[in-house]
């Protein structure tokens, strides 16, 4: 796992779970902006199915496995989008 991808992940689960919102600091305002930004590029399906990862209440490897047989996806084709999306929100947040 790479730096980022606790903290991606946390923020991101906090963006799904509705629990972040902007204007609550520079810091989760910074989040915010970034969740944003990391999840403009996906459509809306594919934000339901994010959705159902990060707001998992297992491990985020359970979370894909089992979001995966929900959707009849191939486990590797989410722990891509997953990446994805993680990997745009370090960037978005500056943290790579």
């Amino acid at each position: 796992m790479r730096a980022y991808s606790y903290y991606a992940y946390a923020a991101l689960r906090a963006w799904f779970s509705d629990r972040m919102t902007a204007g609550c600091g520079a810091a989760a305002q910074a989040n915010y902006e970034a969740c944003c930004k990391a999840l403009e590029s996906v459509d809306a399906n594919t934000r339901l199915i994010l959705k159902d990862v990060y707001c998992h209440d297992g491990a985020l490897g359970t979370a894909v496995r089992e979001t995966a047989r929900k959707y009849d996806l191939q486990g590797n084709d989410l722990w891509t989008l997953v990446a994805r999306v993680e990997k745009d929100f370090a960037i978005a947040r500056g943290l790579i």
